[in-house]
């Protein structure tokens, strides 16, 4: 969203943000098995329990901004 205002006839305030609302794309993982049922992270080999640093996790952060243009 992008949302500019003349305050005069020489300064236009301006309002963006992006990705604040965040709908679908959750990503979750399970893990593989091998032959004695035992969990592990499909990527890495490492145990389940231990592969938490090796999950895929949002990176999607929201971004707000101001800004002021002046024109002379």
């Amino acid at each position: 969203m992008v949302t500019q205002w003349a305050a005069s006839e020489h300064v236009v305030l301006g309002f963006h943000l992006h990705d604040a609302l965040k709908l679908g794309g959750k990503v979750s993982e399970q893990p593989c098995h091998d032959g004695f049922r035992r969990r592990f992270h499909c990527g890495t080999g490492l145990p389940w329990t231990d592969a938490g640093a090796h999950l895929r996790h949002s990176n999607v952060s929201t971004l707000a901004k101001l800004t002021l243009d002046w024109q002379f």
